[in-house]
């Protein structure tokens, strides 16, 4: 028997009685404590997603002076090694943080509700063949050889058209 399947026996006896009454105590104050424990725990995650929020949103602000610092030196036309390969590192992981920070926000966004998908009939051949180009300057600067087979027919689907992108791109 648990504490919800009691059974006292008439007449009362008090030490029984009693004993009913301290083990519905016991449980009242654990159910309790675990309403407690889940409130801190939502308050915590709370509290995290707008840091993570905020985080991202404070990083992105030196992020477009660099991206900018790097395409006016794209355009100058030095011809020294060392600057181009420390140019071409610096534009590279300043995309790498970038895409760091987008999916930063992108999880707090998430996290706190604020992503509404639009729903919409796309075909997914479309959404395939837009990623891919997309990732083009990624894959060319690195060498890689992208193939991509779509269907013949199409593939139609409900869904969000950016968010669908984002995750083939990924």
């Amino acid at each position: 028997l648990d504490h919800r399947d009691a059974v006292l026996a008439r007449p009362l006896n008090p030490v029984s009685l009693v004993a009913a009454v301290r083990v519905g105590l016991r449980a009242r104050h654990r159910q309790l404590e675990v309403r407690d424990l889940l409130a801190e725990r939502d308050e915590a995650l709370r509290k995290r997603d707008e840091f993570l929020a905020m985080l991202a949103h404070e990083l992105r602000n030196p992020l477009a002076p660099l991206r900018n610092a790097v395409y006016i030196m794209q355009q100058l036309d030095l011809r020294d090694e060392t600057f181009t390969r420390m140019r071409d590192l610096i534009d590279r992981q300043t995309a790498h943080l970038k895409r760091l920070v987008d999916d930063l926000l992108e999880v707090s966004r998430l996290e706190l509700g604020k992503v509404n998908l639009q729903l919409t009939p796309l075909d997914l051949n479309t959404a395939i063949a837009s990623a891919a180009e997309a990732c083009l300057p990624a894959t060319t600067a690195r060498r890689h050889i992208v193939e991509v087979r779509l269907a013949p027919e199409p593939l139609t689907i409900m869904a969000d058209a950016v968010r669908l992108e984002q995750i083939i791109g990924n």
